[in-house]
């Protein structure tokens, strides 16, 4: 549901009756496309079954293994990743949630410019490298938001709210990880959980723009294609009913009183 909703806000400046086109790529990617008109502009969003849910005890892999896409491949390092997509006017993202990690693109869809940048988005998710140097820094950057997150009443309450309602499910937890578990993820965890997860069969490819089907056919191939086929991952349990209500107070020195 949450993947629709983020499909239907890439298409909400169509205002016409949308027509929703869908494909599987030959290595088995589901694909959604929408054609558009007027602005020469493609968003790519490539919608993995690998967030949270996925990641075991180890709270907060999924999330530094998509943060750290982008930061190196095995032909590039981070600041040439960069320049390079800056140099095309083209725009690379990636966030991991509870239930699933995209990585996009926005970029032109003149040809000379599209072509570039999407074999630029392609090495980056398809042949990423991840190196010691790039963890370390993303782990201080998280170990420095879950501080803050531990002086926020806001932040406090939402945990809790999480903890109550989901129990033992996968959702219970943060998706940003731990003070513990962070510290204690490596690049072979990183590599481990991309290579399970980040394979064509777990993945769906949004493309929302300027570019024939034909084109968009060919774009989404050349993605799939370099990716490993892999397997579709399990689905997540199903979550539990609650049966009693709770009224959890957590004392906080604070002016601050938040009710969730």
């Amino acid at each position: 549901m949450k993947f629709l909703v983020l499909f239907l806000l890439l298409v909400s400046s169509v205002h016409a009756k949308l027509n929703i086109q869908h494909w599987m790529t030959p290595e088995g990617a589901k694909v959604l496309f929408v054609q558009t008109k007027g602005l020469p502009i493609l968003d790519i969003s490539l919608n993995f079954d690998a967030a949270s849910g996925k990641e075991g005890e180890k709270y907060g892999l999924a999330s530094l293994t998509n943060s750290l896409l982008g930061s190196a491949t095995q032909y590039r390092n981070e600041e040439q990743i960069i320049n390079a997509f800056e140099s095309l006017g083209a725009q690379f993202s990636g966030y991991s949630l509870k239930d699933m990690s995209i990585v996009s693109l926005r970029t032109l869809s003149r040809e000379s410019i599209l072509r570039k940048s999407l074999n630029i988005f392609t090495e980056v998710v398809t042949q990423p490298s991840f190196k010691q140097k790039y963890l370390t820094r993303a782990k201080r950057q998280i170990l420095q938001s879950i501080r803050a997150a531990q002086q926020s009443p806001s932040s406090i309450a939402s945990i809790a709210f999480n903890k109550a309602v989901f129990g033992e499910h996968p959702y219970a937890h943060e998706a940003i990880g731990t003070q513990d578990t962070i510290g204690n993820i490596t690049t072979k965890d990183l590599k481990h959980h991309y290579q399970q997860f980040f394979v064509a069969k777990n993945l769906i490819i949004a493309l929302v723009g300027d570019v024939s089907k034909v084109k968009a056919k060919q774009i989404a191939r050349q993605i799939s294609h370099g990716l490993n086929i892999g397997q579709k991952a399990k689905a997540n349990p199903v979550v539990k009913p609650l049966n009693d209500a709770q009224d959890i107070h957590i004392d906080f020195p604070s002016k601050q009183m938040v009710c969730i």
